[in-house]
């Protein structure tokens, strides 16, 4: 679930906003976590954990998060079983469990 970078992105953007602009440093035209969201995806990899899924896809957009298995560390059935039974819409799991892979490796959709 990004190494728990999710959880600390309102921290980021609240430091970012106070911390005063050195002379050498430009001032970002974004946020810290608009950064993130723009260029990164996570993975679901060793947190089969729905309300960090939840969390992740509310904080991050369904688009940034792709399923994975942390294989050899966990099992991949319980993997599986987890996106199954996870409360969330069946288009936002073909987006995690392969559509987000797909776009952002150019993988051809089948």
């Amino acid at each position: 679930m990004g190494e728990n970078i999710p959880y600390s992105l309102y921290r980021m953007d609240w430091m970012h906003s106070r911390a005063p602009v050195a002379m050498d440093r430009p001032k970002l035209q974004l946020t810290p976590s608009e950064y993130f969201r723009r260029n990164f995806a996570i993975t679901t990899s060793g947190v089969n954990w729905h309300p960090a899924l939840e969390f992740c896809i509310e904080v991050l957009g369904a688009d940034n998060v792709m399923w994975a298995v942390d294989y050899p560390y966990q099992e991949t059935h319980e993997a599986v079983r987890f996106m199954d039974e996870a409360p969330i819409s069946d288009a936002v799991k073909a987006k995690i469990y392969h559509g987000n892979a797909e776009r952002v490796f150019g993988i051809p959709s089948r």
